[in-house]
């Protein structure tokens, strides 16, 4: 019964005049090309059969249909009475229709649109217009597109059944299908090298840096941004809220042990710099110097224990992160602090396993 409703377009008689139907496709970028018709103001086109194939990758889509060119032959289902069960889909079957392409998810599908329309008909009641978007394909890869006419069925159809005059075949070149970069800002580390893998990219450079208030191991920034398209396999970086000594610093397990003290992420407290602050012109003064002497030799020693809120000042006097027998703060801290004790140059600590210098004003997860 499908086979109706060719007779009924066949029937549909108008000017008998051939006319040219021009047909073009557009690279819309993320793997989506636009076909279009145009009849130039001519005789309109009644029906399409085409043929799209690609050399590479598969057909995963086709959509954006034209809503004049509703009747779908090569699938529609019509009963006894004339009456449309299923409209069906563009994309003939090819089980049922051997002169048709494979079908989606393979180089090639067989695309069947008509149009039907009646004065009386309260949904179909004009004539499509003379050009416009016929339908959008989705590729997987880029590719060369063909579009040709599927002989079998007609190709392009004028309005007086009659076959129209077209371009075709017609080849264009389709770039590499964008991914769509997932939003990971909030999320923990793992769960964001998961989303962007997830999405066909792969993550690059992994910032660690100060959050703020951000809690530690969550992506604080990325690049390129969510909701953007770009190519896939693009590297998104990330940058990550961390404290700001890495884990591989040979000091870390002290410093852990200490409660994490941000004196000990001054970018000068290894030469002497307790206090992160400058004092005139030296960054290791009489006020550095005053400390370290507090908490010389000091035993018991107030790190680690008893836990505190915030580290015990004897910490930041702890130049060389060190215990020499009993005592954090020893003759080795003193040596240090005497070496820059009032010198206008000093130097910044080795940064190699450092995200990044706290400051004293500075307060934050990674800062604490």
């Amino acid at each position: 019964m499908k086979k109706i409703i060719l007779v009924v377009l066949m029937l549909a008689l108008a000017t008998p005049a051939m006319a040219t139907v021009t047909i073009t496709a557009t690279d819309e970028g993320g793997g989506v090309v636009r076909i279009n018709y145009n009849s130039a103001g001519q005789q309109l086109p009644r029906a399409f059969a085409l043929n799209v194939t690609v050399s590479a990758g598969t057909i995963t889509a086709v959509g954006n249909l034209n809503t004049n060119f509703w009747v779908y032959p090569g699938s529609i289902d019509i009963n006894d009475a004339g009456e449309v069960n299923n409209v069906g889909s563009p994309v003939c079957d090819p089980c049922e229709y051997p002169d048709t392409l494979p079908g989606l998810f393979t180089n090639g599908v067989t695309i069947e649109m008509g149009s039907l329309y009646a004065a009386t008909d309260p949904c179909h009641p004009t004539p499509p217009p003379a050009a416009g978007i016929l339908c959008k394909v989705t590729v997987s890869a880029a590719c060369n597109l063909t579009i040709n006419g599927n002989v079998g069925r007609g190709k392009v159809v004028n309005e007086d059944a009659t076959a129209a005059i077209t371009n075709l075949p017609i080849v264009i070149a389709v770039a590499q299908p964008g991914c769509t970069v997932p939003n990971v800002v909030g999320l923990t580390q793992a769960a964001a090298t998961t989303a962007i893998t997830n999405a066909g990219l792969v993550v690059g450079t992994i910032s660690q840096v100060d959050g703020g208030a951000t809690p530690i191991g969550q992506v604080t920034a990325q690049n390129p941004g969510g909701g953007g398209v770009v190519t896939c396999g693009t590297a998104v970086n990330i940058s990550v809220a961390a404290y700001c000594m890495k884990s591989t610093h040979p000091a870390h397990t002290n410093w852990v042990l200490h409660g994490r003290p941000k004196c000990w992420c001054y970018a000068k407290q290894c030469r002497g710099d307790t206090d992160g602050l400058i004092a005139g012109p030296f960054w290791v003064s009489l006020a550095d110097k005053t400390k370290l002497v507090t908490y010389l030799n000091l035993y018991p020693d107030p790190l680690p224990d008893p836990p505190i809120a915030l580290p015990a000042a004897g910490a930041c006097a702890d130049l060389d992160h060190l215990k020499a027998g009993l005592f954090w703060v020893s003759l080795a801290d003193k040596n240090i602090l005497v070496t820059y004790l009032n010198q206008a140059v000093v130097p910044n600590c080795d940064a190699t396993h450092i995200n990044f210098w706290c400051t004293p004003t500075l307060v934050s997860t990674g800062c604490p």
